[in-house]
């Protein structure tokens, strides 16, 4: 699964940014990606990889960068009681485009495991309220995030 991502990645923009705000973002949407990941009551190793690769070819970043910012993520995740403070920072620093394709990687997560909870569906229309991306974008970024994973 891995692999079929990476061509994929890589053909879509990485969101420009300078190196160290590229590196904050990259660390928001890792925060975010792992909050989805633990939704469902567990952050597992493919979802853990999943995140990983995906930051690392969405950001440009190395794996030693990747790994150390999706620990931070992890052990962030722990004290988090909310989600505003992530999407906030998203919502001031992408434009409308840019929230679509960090909703699109969320839904992949999500989906990492092909089931949808109730909890997952709930933090999906949440996230999706807080980054100000309408239903059928949400709904245009699930479909293409089942795609990229080959669950269509």
């Amino acid at each position: 699964m891995l692999n079929t991502l990476t061509g994929w990645l890589k053909s879509d923009k990485t969101l420009p940014q300078a190196p160290a705000a590229r590196h904050e973002l990259a660390a928001t949407v890792a925060e975010l990606l792992v909050e989805a990941g633990l939704a469902d009551g567990d952050l597992g190793a493919e979802e853990e990889a999943l995140i990983a690769h995906v930051i690392a070819e969405q950001y440009d970043l190395p794996d030693a960068e990747v790994a150390e910012l999706l620990h931070a993520a992890i052990d962030a995740s722990d004290e988090r009681i909310e989600l505003h403070g992530l999407t906030s920072k998203l919502r001031a620093e992408c434009d409308y485009e840019d929230r679509i394709d960090v909703l699109m990687m969320v839904w992949m997560i999500v989906l990492s495991d092909a089931v949808v909870d109730k909890i997952e569906s709930q933090l999906m229309r949440r996230l999706a309220g807080l980054l100000y991306v309408s239903d059928v974008d949400s709904g245009r970024a699930q479909k293409t995030a089942r795609a990229r994973l080959g669950l269509v």
